[in-house]
């Protein structure tokens, strides 16, 4: 047996031989690793017990230098990603522990929403108690780029102690299995035959029950006597019952409920996409775009015609921080400018810069140059307050003015670069939509929720088609909740200017052509609404003229004039008359319809 036993060292310490270890997380802290969340702590642990679920049971217990996300608790989540490095060996080996489905997984190339089916193959969930080692086969990916993160989704639990690279599959026995190199290791010259060796084996597992037990786990000579403990555990279930009894002080099922009940009231985080900072890396040009033709590196730096050719000075950043550092640095007038411009832009349908996304050379002048600087130096006095910055617009002279025509300030200013009026502006084409869904009835107002599928027609047709269509009316949501289907847009957004969703636009063209009129008077969408306004305007105990008025308070804001009264009145009899009867409904409906396609109806004056 002593020679089965020298062979296993020997053959244990040949495979440890042939590997690199990365990372066996024996010092304090994470230092070269980035995390997330609450789970894995602010650092590895020295001594963790796993336990049974549902009741106080020790299955195993990890050793000393282990990034354990469980424990604590299994409800918390989190992630754990190491420095970026280069694929060198074939395989990329862990030894894991995990339960939940959490798992671990190797990110090629910063590929992480698109990691299948290009790099498949990459991700493991360990399901065992105990410490085991799961093997990666990378061959296929050397020379690239890659990271190492493990995630805990907040249902459970993963650890792991150690990380090596090989160009072999093969890895250590598991530190659980009878048939490891610890034997060897804890043989002494005494023990030479059978009964001496089992006496040695008792008195090494009579001396590790004693001395762990509470209060003593963070003894460093417990951590040598893991492995016993571990093997023990998982093989005796009798030994495994008596190790329980001996560890544990009799208060402990009542403490393991109160601890459940404490768990149970921690709220299982939410899940949401981030930018996390990662391994500064630095890229070679590839020439003339080949990825296999590279030249020479090009060092990490700020966007040159605003802050030199500088190189980052903290090269193990990615350089996200310093950016954004750098945007914020009272020494950078640029992001202010653009955001008090932007801001003013969707307020006056132009920016006191009309190129809203261009601030270079062939840029527009400004028209205010002081007024903008102002508003920009305002908006950092005001620790960057988007809101106080609206306010501050909303509540000027400059917004409350009228847009009547002045002839005489119109001579000196034709176009209202100066804005001695509020320049007339027309609803985009979401506000449109909105605006008809308010006037009907019809709209929702809940806020937030799953988004509806886009009203699909008969002639809409191609790749990607939505199996089912969403309602006409879109469930009476906003506009923002309808999806967004990049080959199926709504033909009214198109009408009126809706973006087509492939590039960023930060100031829609506004055109007036013959299609939107169309939109307005012939889609379905339109008359379904201008009957549904109908049937309330029906439903009120009102006069045709007490109607009339309140429907246009309702489209405009305002009550009608005594000649618009009139003609409505008579457009109601001569609808009346077509129809053959009177009082008919579908002539209220015609009246509202009409109203939707009147020019105030989608212009703000």
């Amino acid at each position: 047996m002593i020679r089965q036993l020298r062979d296993l060292s020997a053959q244990a310490e040949r495979i440890r031989s042939k590997q690199e270890v990365f990372e066996d997380f024996s010092k304090p802290g994470y230092e070269g690793w980035y995390t997330t969340g609450a789970a894995f702590g602010d650092e590895p642990r020295r001594l963790s017990p796993v336990l049974s679920e549902g009741e106080p049971r020790l299955i195993a217990v990890l050793g000393s230098g282990v990034a354990d996300s469980g424990a604590v608790s299994s409800r918390f989540a989190g992630t754990l990603r190491s420095k970026t490095f280069d694929i060198g060996k074939k395989y990329v080996h862990f030894r894991m522990q995990g339960s939940g489905g959490c798992f671990a997984r190797l990110i090629i190339e910063g590929f992480q929403r698109i990691q299948f089916p290009i790099y498949g193959g990459l991700r493991i969930e360990p399901n065992a108690p105990e410490l085991r080692w799961y093997t990666m086969d990378v061959s296929k990916w050397a020379g690239l780029k890659a990271y190492i993160e493990f995630v805990d989704n907040g249902a459970g639990r993963i650890a792991v102690d150690e990380i090596a690279f090989s160009d072999s599959p093969e890895t250590a026995p598991a530190a659980s299995s009878p048939d490891n190199s610890w034997l060897w290791r804890l043989t002494t010259a005494e023990a030479r035959t059978l009964d001496g060796l089992a006496a040695f084996y008792q008195s090494v597992l009579r001396n590790a029950i004693q001395r762990f037990t509470i209060g003593q786990g963070d003894d460093a000579g417990v951590e040598n006597l893991l492995p016993v403990i571990n093997w023990m555990l998982q093989t005796f279930p009798l030994l495994e019952e008596r190790t329980r009894k001996a560890a544990y002080s009799p208060a402990l099922p009542s403490e393991w409920g109160d601890f459940h009940k404490s768990e149970q009231a921690i709220p299982i985080g939410e899940l949401i996409q981030v930018a996390q900072d990662g391994t500064g890396v630095d890229e070679r040009v590839q020439l003339r775009g080949n990825p296999k033709n590279l030249g020479a590196v090009a060092p990490r730096r700020f966007i040159e015609v605003f802050f030199g050719t500088q190189p980052f000075q903290n090269t193990a950043s990615c350089g996200r921080l310093e950016l954004a550092q750098k945007m914020v640095s009272p020494q950078n007038p640029l992001l202010p400018r653009v955001i008090a411009n932007r801001i003013w832009h969707y307020h006056f349908g132009r920016g006191i810069v009309k190129t809203v996304d261009d601030f270079g050379l062939r840029s527009d002048t400004p028209s205010h140059r002081e007024l903008l600087d102002w508003l920009a130096n305002d908006l950092i006095r005001n620790d960057w307050s988007i809101k106080h910055l609206h306010r501050l617009i909303l509540l000027s002279n400059t917004y409350q003015m009228a847009s009547d025509l002045a002839p005489a300030k119109e001579a000196k200013d034709p176009t209202n670069q100066l804005l001695h009026r509020m320049p007339v502006r027309r609803l985009e084409a979401e506000e449109i939509r909105d605006a008809i869904l308010a006037v009907s009835g019809r709209l929702d107002r809940t806020m937030f929720g799953a988004s509806v599928l886009p009203y699909l027609t008969t002639s809409m047709e191609g790749r990607g088609r939505p199996g089912t269509s969403g309602p006409l009316d879109g469930k009476g949501r906003r506009s923002i909740y309808i999806g967004v289907r990049r080959n199926f847009l709504s033909p009214m957004f198109l009408a009126f200017d809706y973006p087509i969703p492939f590039n960023t636009m930060g100031r829609r063209s506004v055109s007036n052509v013959p299609a939107q009129a169309l939109v307005l008077m012939n889609n379905p969408f339109v008359v379904e609404q201008s009957k549904l306004w109908a049937e309330r305007v029906a439903a009120q105990n009102q006069s045709a003229q007490a109607k009339i008025q309140e429907m246009y308070l309702t489209a405009f804001g305002r009550p009608a004039k005594p000649d618009e009264v009139a003609t409505a009145l008579d457009f109601l009899k001569s609808q009346e008359a077509n129809y053959g009867q009177p009082n008919d409904a579908r002539a209220w409906q015609d009246l509202c319809h009409v109203l939707f396609n009147v020019k105030e109806f989608i212009f703000t004056p």
